[in-house]
């Protein structure tokens, strides 16, 4: 599609430097003299005849020195001003170009995301009406992970939806074949994980635990009304063991006989008497 009034852009940078500048000077022969003059004074031994004509040429040196220096920047200056002028021109562009791009980047982020975002409704919408078809009211869109793409074809981004709603209708179907007692507490836990394997593992287990707990409190329960009965019926007993005993009056007589018998049967009659509690006096004569 053409571009409405797009001005034209010549992507093709030319930069190149147009000829190397020769700078006429004598500074190699400068150069070599100063060398001399260095070395010469290096191993010169001044006397006091001397010393004004080195004091004079000392002043000559410094100049020399300060001029060549004064060349060297004004020669230097000259040749960076194309340089900079270069690089002042050659930044400013790039500035403008990043600002360029920043605004190209943007505008195709922003279509790129309006893009998204209608193909993200129409596959919520039809996340909605398959989800009404198949009674699942507990799931939201986002739990899905649908990963909406530029590339992705409507087609496979609802096909994606079906699959993953059809195995959670696959799963209730799964749980609602378990035993009766567990199915509720087993789609509660599956609603909050989606995970049927851990929701029927858990739930079961936490109820066989119940169920156990429950049957050790009942022979609990047993174990002590079989104590308390056995306590009481001990009880019971001790009570008629130590209940008092009525204790009747027995009227007494007295009644005198002579016993005529053997010594053996004498004693064995004394015997049977002291047995019997019957008192009695004896009157040997």
């Amino acid at each position: 599609m053409e571009l409405i009034n797009k001005p034209n852009f010549n992507l093709e940078v030319v930069a190149n430097i147009d000829g190397v500048a020769n700078i006429q000077s004598n500074m190699e022969q400068i150069k070599e003299q100063a060398i001399m003059i260095k070395n010469w004074y290096d191993s010169l031994v001044i006397t006091e005849d001397m010393l004004k004509d080195i004091k004079s040429e000392k002043s000559q040196i410094n100049k020399a020195k300060d001029t060549v220096a004064t060349y060297r920047k004004d020669i230097v200056k000259e040749f960076k001003k194309p340089i900079e002028q270069f690089e002042l021109l050659a930044k400013e562009t790039e500035n403008i170009l990043n600002e360029a791009y920043a605004t190209c980047n943007e505008a195709v982020k922003r279509f790129e995301d309006e893009t998204k975002a209608k193909k993200t409704e129409e596959v919520k919408a039809y996340f909605d009406e398959y989800a009404e078809s198949l009674k699942i009211d507990f799931v939201e869109y986002e739990r899905l992970g649908i990963n909406v793409t530029l590339t992705a074809s409507m087609k496979s981004l609802k096909e994606a939806v079906k699959v993953c709603l059809d195995k959670i209708a696959s799963e209730i179907d799964l749980i609602n074949i378990q035993k009766e007692e567990l199915i509720p507490d087993m789609l509660v836990e599956y609603k909050k994980t989606l995970n049927v394997a851990n929701a029927i593992k858990n739930v079961t287990d936490r109820h066989k635990a119940i169920e156990e707990e429950k049957a050790r409190q009942e022979a609990l329960k047993a174990l002590k009304a079989e104590e308390e009965k056995t306590i009481a019926k001990a009880k019971e007993v001790i009570e008629e063991v130590t209940a008092p005993v009525e204790v009747k009056e027995v009227k007494t007589y007295r009644s005198t006989f002579t016993v005529y018998g053997t010594v053996e049967q004498l004693r064995t009659l004394k015997e049977f008497l002291e047995k019997e509690g019957i008192k009695y006096d004896t009157n040997n004569k």
